[in-house]
């Protein structure tokens, strides 16, 4: 629900931003890409659908996968990543952390539950 209530705040379409969604633990699965969902309603729909796969925390990974895998926009957008995570990463962080942040992709990380808040 959280993350529904957070694509109702933001302007979802063609012309402004796009939502892509990875889900991560032990693995990594693209629920949907960036250009999926063309507004708010099925964009928070299709978050909705989604079911919880549970597992480990490979956050350096989920990062390294979204940048390589998300439709990222050539046009001079902010690229904004969001990460929502439920602990601390069992792999290395600092490496794709560095790399989007080298192509202009800014991170947010919201720690839920047992976060780890120097990640």
């Amino acid at each position: 629900q959280f993350a529904a209530d957070v694509v109702n705040q933001l302007d979802v379409s063609d012309t402004a931003g796009n939502v892509g969604v990875v889900q991560y633990s032990d693995n990594n699965r693209m629920e949907f890409n960036l250009k999926d969902h063309s507004d708010q309603q099925s964009t928070a729909d299709a978050i909705m659908k989604i079911k919880y796969k549970g597992g480990g925390t490979n956050t350096g990974s989920a990062l390294k996968f979204a940048h390589q895998n998300a439709d990222w926009r050539e046009r001079h957008i902010p690229k904004v990543m969001i990460v929502v995570t439920d602990g601390g990463s069992h792999d290395n962080v600092t490496p794709p952390s560095q790399d989007l942040a080298q192509d202009g992709i800014l991170v947010f990380a919201i720690g839920v539950g047992s976060y780890n808040d120097q990640e």
